[in-house]
């Protein structure tokens, strides 16, 4: 199971390592909800990858079995995550927020694969089937 998702451990484990240590006070001006869109996007990303090495590994693809690796393990570990920031380091603190925007990061992925499923499926499938049928017409 740990060789159909590389890519996606290796991300994991950069977002525990960026997660864990020590970062700078940063402001960002009128822009303050700019951590929780990087949260978000960073999730979002995990997610991304998640279903694309799933859908290269599952021949057919069963959508309710990407369900596990692509939402649910993300969400649990953006959790685990603010979890461990407030009870395993100094430097950091877990904030419910940030896992909030790590949630919605990889609900917005979720989104963007069921519009991609559902652009192949119309796009590729229905031609595919148009060329079979013609096929068979002639």
């Amino acid at each position: 199971m740990l060789r159909r998702y590389p890519f996606s451990l290796l991300l994991a484990a950069a977002i525990w390592y960026v997660s864990l240590i020590p970062v700078p006070e940063v402001d960002f001006g009128h822009f303050s909800w700019f951590d929780k869109l990087v949260h978000s996007c960073m999730y979002g990303a995990l997610a991304l990858l998640v279903w694309a090495e799933h859908l290269a590994h599952t021949h057919p693809f069963r959508w309710r079995r990407a369900v596990v690796p692509a939402v649910v393990l993300p969400v649990v570990m953006g959790a685990l995550v603010e979890v461990a920031q407030a009870t395993l380091t100094d430097c950091r603190s877990g904030d419910p927020f940030d896992a909030l925007a790590n949630g919605v990061g990889v609900l917005c992925a979720w989104g963007i694969a069921a519009a991609l499923r559902c652009l192949y499926v119309k796009c590729v499938k229905n031609q595919n089937n148009r060329a079979t049928d013609h096929t068979k017409k002639s």
